[in-house]
């Protein structure tokens, strides 16, 4: 996977850039944008949406790292040139963690609009993340786009909002070339279906590589070349993830979902939530609730 470890900011992009406009429409939902922003993350930054504001949204990570759980309550680890879809009506978290260089581009277009992408057969609603590894200079075509959008009259802006289009279904086709499943991608899909179903049970990963009949040490290689980390490290994100789920539900304490969790006590379920979401549990939740 290439990384974007230097990415298109310092050499072109002084500042971030985010234009939206509303196309000139008596539709109720016609506004398009595009943005690219840059940030050092200070502090863990944690996204709960339903996307029921009827858009469309896709967003690529130049730099620095997240986890996407989509609307089946599955993470997935975004790395530099990983992206994900924010599709109309389906719910979805994103958290990014502290201390790094975070920057990311977005395309955002109205609803209506993704239907006809969908028909086309660009989206895929049941994998939203998207592995395009798009190059430098796509990446500047897409910034040439956002300073015409910003000086674009209201008859541009129907030209631009079929540029986005085309450029967001090249990046999902561009997805699903690399997407054909292998041997091993098969079996690491399944093993990552399992630890999400089964996350309050304490599975063996060298049992369950046993159950694919391969080594655990070829099923950790493979799992952290398909995945980008390791299978523990995946165990752990996948149970403080159904955890997060748990305590925004607000239907149990953090004493009961400790022990739903199949922890010790209180004590360990905390330290472990702080250590891989950046605060603990009464942060978390007070830092959304109040």
């Amino acid at each position: 996977m290439k990384k974007y470890s230097n990415p298109i900011f310092p050499s072109i992009l002084k500042d971030n850039l985010i234009i939206y406009k509303a196309l000139p429409s008596s539709m109720t939902d016609k506004i398009i944008g595009i943005g690219f922003t840059r940030r050092w993350i200070s502090k863990p930054v944690f996204q709960n949406k339903i996307n029921s504001d009827s858009s469309f949204v896709i967003v690529m990570v130049l730099e620095g790292e997240g986890i996407y759980t989509d609307h089946h309550g599955k993470p997935h680890t975004v790395l530099p040139g990983n992206g994900f879809q924010r599709i109309p009506n389906k719910g979805h978290t994103y958290q990014i963690a502290k201390d790094q260089n975070y920057s990311e581009f977005f395309l955002h277009i109205p609803k209506l609009f993704y239907k006809e992408i969908k028909n086309y057969g660009g989206s895929n609603e049941s994998f939203p993340i998207l592995h395009p590894e798009l190059d430098l200079k796509y990446l500047e075509r897409i910034l040439q786009l956002a300073y015409k959008m910003n000086n674009a009259n209201d008859q541009q802006l129907s030209i631009i909002l079929m540029e986005i289009c085309t450029i967001m279904l090249e990046i999902m086709q561009k997805s699903e070339d690399k997407k054909i499943p292998s041997y091993h991608q098969k079996i690491i899909q399944e093993a990552c279906k399992i630890l999400n179903e089964n996350v309050k049970e304490n599975i063996l990963l060298p049992e369950l590589a046993n159950s694919f009949n391969i080594s655990y040490e070829r099923f950790r290689k493979v799992f952290k070349e398909v995945m980008g980390i390791a299978p523990g490290v995946y165990k752990i994100k996948a149970r403080i993830q159904h955890a997060q789920t748990l305590l925004l539900k607000r239907e149990q304490n953090i004493n009961e979902i400790a022990q739903i969790m199949g922890y010790p006590d209180a004590c360990s379920f905390s330290k472990q939530f702080k250590k891989e979401i950046g605060v603990s549990p009464e942060i978390f939740l007070k830092n959304l609730f109040g």
